[in-house]
């Protein structure tokens, strides 16, 4: 995550998009935005990400990983870090500060190592398992010919707002924001069918996928079944 830095020249926070869906108790059509998530709406989004993203993502709720008290500690602290990027995304119902939806995002650079040190035994076998599928795949910087991309680590939608077409609104959203602050690719792993179909709506392209069965045979095993079949490494061009 060192060297980026968000434009001076791009007013933080701002509003990325805005779109109409269902309200949560009635067929009724009301205005939602999403924007800039702040260090002030931070605790806000990532209690959500503790309640929703840690319990319901397929990978995490394949290591019990909502019980591992370290594991989301280790979490939390991650995206406290990436927030401090002024990348992430806040989804609020209009005329209010109701989040309902949330993504952190971050930039992932080329020759760039995580110095994140995971302690969690939980934790470190979800994140070994991806870095391992992502290995096996082709590099999408070399892809696109990018020095760099809009990276993710983690979206949630409250599950009362689910249903409604905002998971892929908030992916639709990166669009305007990477268009303003130069950036030419986002690109990360999504972990189960549902998500990679939220994803294809949103424009995003398949670049490399993995099953889960592949995933074991190299000897990364989960405590328990993983409720998708495949994850698969997907990118948007910014055009």
């Amino acid at each position: 995550m060192p060297g980026w830095k968000r434009p001076e020249n791009v007013a933080f926070p701002s509003v990325w998009l805005k779109f109409k869906a269902k309200d949560v108790n009635s067929d009724n059509l009301v205005e939602y935005r999403v924007q800039d998530m702040t260090e002030e709406d931070f605790e806000k989004g990532a209690s959500r990400m503790k309640e929703f993203f840690v319990r319901d993502e397929v990978m995490n709720q394949s290591m019990d990983l909502a019980n591992d008290e370290k594991g989301v500690q280790e979490l939390y602290q991650i995206w406290k870090g990436m927030v401090k990027q002024r990348l992430s995304l806040a989804c609020f119902k209009e005329n209010s500060e109701e989040m309902v939806g949330c993504n952190i995002l971050y930039i992932s650079e080329k020759d760039v190592e995580d110095d994140q040190e995971l302690t969690s035994t939980k934790f470190k076998a979800v994140a070994r398992a991806i870095d391992f599928a992502i290995s096996k795949g082709p590099n999408v910087k070399e892809i696109y010919n990018v020095e760099y991309h809009l990276g993710a680590f983690g979206l949630s939608v409250d599950p009362k707002y689910r249903g409604r077409g905002i998971a892929t609104e908030i992916l639709k959203a990166r669009v305007p924001l990477c268009k303003a602050l130069g950036i030419e690719l986002t690109s990360n792993v999504f972990t189960g069918e549902a998500s990679q179909a939220v994803a294809k709506k949103a424009g995003f392209e398949v670049n490399f996928s993995m099953t889960y069965d592949e995933l074991a045979h190299y000897g990364f095993v989960f405590d328990k079944p993983v409720k998708a079949k495949s994850l698969a490494v997907m990118s948007l061009k910014i055009q």
